[in-house]
């Protein structure tokens, strides 16, 4: 009686070997259909998820809340091209003017929602080639290079040269020579170059923002007191006439250009504690400086009429 525990236990270990590696390869089709799967699933989630870890990261690390991203947009956009807006209703008219303000006020909002899902999107890219390079390999990176990125190096170099006539123009009295304005302008932004960090930027930009905001009020409150005293200098115009077709595109691209500077946003919203918010910043940012250009223009426009003369 004592081989037949043997045996038993070698038939025990014999019998099952191919029920065994017949249950193994099921086991292994199950796992890969199951890897299969979740490899599928992964790929579904892997976009929230590098939200969520690119959100709940920018909630560990220094990073600008939205409302001071919407003073930088402020102070990087607000007041480009304001005191011309009248001039240019002048000659569109108030149809066309007030259809391109609006235009262009819908694309601000547009732009900033598209801003923001390129950036959840590409979670990690910290500058614009790289969600080219995404998008579109070697040819969307190169693509930015050529047109981005050579408006952003052109665009300091036109407000530098806009700072310098401004400050001669502001103190004519002195009679200032370019080189003068030049090096006096180089030794107020140097110090201010000095900052690194978004948010460092946000405290210094909301004075400008301020600042600009108060020298429009002045000029609104100057307007309506002349408008006040005295009637319009020439009436107004439902659709211009008389100024040609290059002077309307004229008007059209000034307004344009009051709603400029999106080619700086993907450093903002790079910098933001929740990118996800990105969208609500330029929408903030694109309805008040909507309110305040029409404000200017509105106002100008009734006091000068088509009498302005856009020249200047």
């Amino acid at each position: 009686m004592a081989p037949q525990p043997a045996v038993e236990e070698d038939q025990r270990l014999q019998a099952p070997l191919l029920p065994h590696r017949h249950d193994n390869e099921n086991d292994k089709a199950a796992d890969g259909s199951s890897s299969t799967a979740s490899a599928g699933d992964a790929v579904l989630v892997t976009l929230p998820e590098d939200q969520r870890q690119q959100q709940s990261l920018g909630q560990t690390v220094r990073g600008t809340h939205w409302l001071l991203t919407t003073a930088i947009m402020l102070s990087d956009m607000f007041g480009l091209g304001t005191l011309s807006l009248p001039g240019d209703f002048a000659r569109l008219g108030w149809l066309p003017a007030l259809f391109c303000l609006a235009w262009f006020a819908l694309m601000g909002v547009y732009s900033g929602s598209l801003y923001q899902r390129l950036s959840l999107r590409v979670p990690g890219a910290v500058v614009f080639d790289e969600i080219g390079r995404a998008a579109m390999g070697t040819p969307g990176s190169a693509m930015v290079y050529a047109t981005i990125y050579m408006t952003i190096f052109c665009e300091p170099i036109i407000f530098h040269i806009t700072c310098m006539e401004t400050l001669r123009q502001t103190f004519y009295m002195f009679n200032m020579s370019q080189v003068m304005a030049c090096l006096i302008v180089t030794a107020l932004i140097v110090p201010l170059a000095q900052m690194h960090n978004i948010e460092d930027v946000a405290w210094v930009s909301i004075f400008g923002t301020v600042g600009m905001l108060l020298a429009m009020v002045v000029v609104v409150g100057k307007l309506i007191a002349i408008y006040a005293t005295s009637p319009p200098a020439a009436p107004t115009e439902l659709v211009a006439t008389g100024q040609g077709l290059n002077s309307a595109l004229v008007g059209a691209m000034d307004i344009a250009f009051a709603f400029g500077g999106q080619i700086n946003w993907m450093r903002y919203i790079t910098t933001m504690r929740q990118r996800s918010k990105f969208a609500a910043a330029a929408s903030l940012t694109t309805g008040f400086m909507t309110c305040v250009y029409l404000v200017i223009s509105v106002t100008g426009y009734s006091v000068f009429g088509a009498g302005i003369d856009v020249h200047k």
